[in-house]
């Protein structure tokens, strides 16, 4: 059998060691959360979990701010992309908390939930191509949004936020869809001043993004305009990803 060339294979090897950083991170967080959980069913510990929370959303913003400092700083020099990735990994943390406190008293619960889907999305981020990746982000956060939309809309009260959330929504996927013209126009390239990053490969099927964009706003309105339609667009949106999931697994062999 002829061995693969030794820079592939330091690729690969370098992809295996990010997969595994991957899952030992979500173990460790798999098991926060849940002991988290179990601080706030009880009454003796509450006011510790409720501690945790609040402490854990001003540290994030810190990380936030600390990792936007450490990317201007380092812009023109190089090494931005660590400061990005503190600033992105305190925003994740700073939105976790505050959805454990606005889902009280489940909201730990939620989230322990919520991490074997990330790791999904890290695994099509490390393996499948970047359209591929769009998609599922795209699904999973409007799966998400339709959950919670079905669970929270027989309650009047929380309407006005349903409807601003579907809003943004709506609004970043126009905005998705247009980004996504203006680098096929481009060729993949995002120009960021005098420098040029490229986002996409040339081989990339834009259409599919566009397809996924087009899916998630139409599953959004529909839920709107008659709830039932939510779960037949949950339905819709977990085969359609799944369908993708088989394609591009078949283009990989």
């Amino acid at each position: 059998m002829k061995q693969p060339p030794k820079s592939s294979r330091q690729q690969e090897d370098l992809i295996y060691r990010k997969i595994l950083i991957l899952f030992l991170a979500a173990i460790l967080l798999e098991a926060a959360f849940l002991a988290l959980h179990r601080l706030y069913h009880f009454a003796g510990t509450f006011m510790i979990a409720n501690y945790i929370v609040w402490t854990g959303k001003y540290v994030a913003l810190a990380a936030v701010a600390a990792g936007i400092v450490w990317a201007a700083a380092r812009w023109k020099k190089g090494g931005a992309r660590h400061g990005v990735r503190l600033a992105f990994a305190g925003l994740l943390a700073f939105c976790a908390f505050v959805l454990i406190y606005f889902f009280y008293p489940n909201g730990a619960k939620y989230m322990s939930i919520a991490i074997p889907i990330l790791v999904l999305l890290g695994l099509v981020y490390y393996i499948y191509p970047p359209e591929f990746l769009v998609s599922a982000v795209l699904g999973a956060i409007v799966l998400t949004f339709l959950f919670v939309y079905r669970q929270a809309a027989v309650h009047v009260n929380w309407m006005s936020v349903l409807y601003a959330v579907c809003t943004v929504l709506l609004l970043a996927l126009i905005l998705c869809a247009w980004l996504t013209f203006l680098l096929r126009k481009q060729g993949g390239m995002l120009r960021l001043g005098k420098k040029q990053l490229r986002v996409f490969p040339k081989e990339t099927e834009y259409r599919m993004i566009f397809f996924s964009c087009g899916l998630c706003a139409l599953s959004i309105l529909a839920s709107l305009f008659w709830l039932p339609l939510a779960f037949i667009a949950m339905f819709v949106i977990g085969a359609y990803l799944f369908v993708l999931a088989v394609y591009y697994t078949v283009k990989l062999m």
